[in-house]
């Protein structure tokens, strides 16, 4: 290990949890998915509903890189 050992955390709750942190949060992620900066990374694509089993199994083996997308 690295010492010194440095952790960062984050709370959701301190932007979320008021009004006005809601609507910068949607802002940023709005112009962020509009101009093409925000975009996930796609690990798996799956067609129809009947593929949803499949999914739960690459979730659960955790040796999937981005999100695993069911398309209905």
């Amino acid at each position: 290990m690295q010492w010194p050992l440095t952790v960062h955390g984050y709370s959701n709750f301190a932007l979320t949890g008021i009004a006005e942190g809601r609507r910068r949060a949607a802002r940023y992620l709005g112009s962020g998915l509009a101009d093409g900066s925000l975009r996930p990374v796609i690990g798996e694509v799956l067609d129809g509903l009947e593929r949803v089993r499949d999914a739960h199994r690459l979730m659960e083996r955790n040796a999937h890189t981005g999100k695993i997308v069911v398309r209905v």
